[in-house]
C-alpha cells in the first residue's frame, strides 16, 4: 500500500473514547481525539480485521491504525515506542540506502515539525500500560 513513514494524526473512533483504558485522557475537545500524533514506518497495514475484531482508530492513509480482539489484544499500527530522534534516524538511513525514495523521506521529516510527540506517547503508553491491567487506573 506505499510508505506510511513519519508522524501522523490518527482518529480515535468513539467505541475507543468509551474503553476503560482510554479514560482520563484529558482529550475533552473533539480535535484532539482526531488529532493524536504517532510515529509510523511501514509499507503495508491491516486491510481486513479478524473475526469479532473492532477497529478503534484510522487515519486518511490507514482505515485501520488501532484495533482490539476481546480484551485481551489490542492492536497499533504505528510506533508508540519511537520518539522523533529514531524517526529522523530510521527516514535518514533508509533514504540514504534507497529503500525510501527521497521525495517520501522528505516529506517524513517534514513531519516531525510542529507539536511534539511526547504527550501523545505518554497519553498512548498509560492507555497500554491500563489495557493490560484490564482498564486499571495506576
Amino acid at each position: 500500500t506505499g510508505w506510511d513513514i513519519g508522524v501522523r494524526r490518527m482518529k480515535l473512533h468513539e467505541e475507543a473514547r468509551a474503553e476503560a483504558w482510554a479514560q482520563g485522557w484529558g482529550l475533552q475537545e473533539e480535535a484532539a481525539w482526531n488529532a493524536v500524533r504517532i510515529a509510523k514506518s511501514h509499507r503495508d497495514q491491516v486491510l481486513k480485521l479478524p473475526e469479532g475484531a473492532r477497529t478503534l482508530a484510522s487515519s486518511p492513509h490507514v482505515p485501520v491504525e488501532m484495533f482490539a480482539l476481546g480484551d485481551h489484544v489490542l492492536c497499533i499500527q504505528g510506533h508508540p515506542e519511537m520518539n522523533e530522534g529514531i524517526v529522523e534516524t530510521i527516514v535518514s538511513e533508509r533514504m540514504e540506502s534507497g529503500i525510501v525514495p527521497q521525495a517520501v523521506g522528505k516529506e517524513a521529516l517534514e513531519s516531525l515539525e510542529g507539536a511534539p510527540l511526547h504527550e501523545h506517547r505518554e497519553l498512548l503508553r498509560l492507555a497500554l500500560k491500563r489495557f493490560l491491567k484490564g482498564g486499571i487506573n495506576e
